[in-house]
């Protein structure tokens, strides 16, 4: 599994690369801040997962999932938050993310939040998915009260 870790901080990126380096079938194929230099890694090495930092997200992370999801398409990206925000987490999946996870989490729910992307699942904790299945209900119910509204000024 190849890996590009994408944070604006040095020690965080080597903290994850130490991390994840010694599993027998990850390969680290980049890692940095966001600029140009991290486009074209990802571009060149095609990985299968990138982590990104949200801070660098919020900057030109989007630009960055747009260029190479549209041209590797299974590219996994899993977005790390200095904090849970349902916010954050619903913009980080219309763009594409695999994950969404918070930078606290131990080592082995990283890996296992790897493993599970490069299966085709996704990695968010279990109290943001809650947030996502409260968010799709708040949105059932507004579209449910629109039709509604549209229906009884039928005559």
């Amino acid at each position: 599994m190849k890996i590009m870790v994408v944070d604006q901080h040095t020690l965080f990126r080597e903290g994850v690369i130490s991390l994840i380096k010694g599993q027998p079938d990850v390969e680290i194929v980049g890692d940095g801040k966001l600029g140009l230099d991290m486009f074209e890694q990802a571009l060149a090495h095609k990985p299968d997962i990138v982590l990104l930092g949200a801070q660098l997200f919020e900057e030109d992370g989007k630009e960055l999932m747009n260029v190479v999801l549209s041209e590797h398409p299974g590219t996994a990206f899993i977005v790390l938050a200095p904090n849970e925000n349902t916010e954050t987490l619903l913009n980080v999946m219309r763009h594409g993310a695999r994950g969404y996870l918070h930078k606290n989490i131990s080592e082995s729910v990283l890996l296992k939040s790897l493993y599970a992307v490069k299966r085709g699942e996704v990695a968010i904790s279990r109290a943001m998915m809650t947030e996502i299945v409260l968010e799709l209900y708040r949105m059932s119910k507004v579209t449910s009260t629109r039709e509604s509204d549209r229906l009884s000024s039928l005559t």
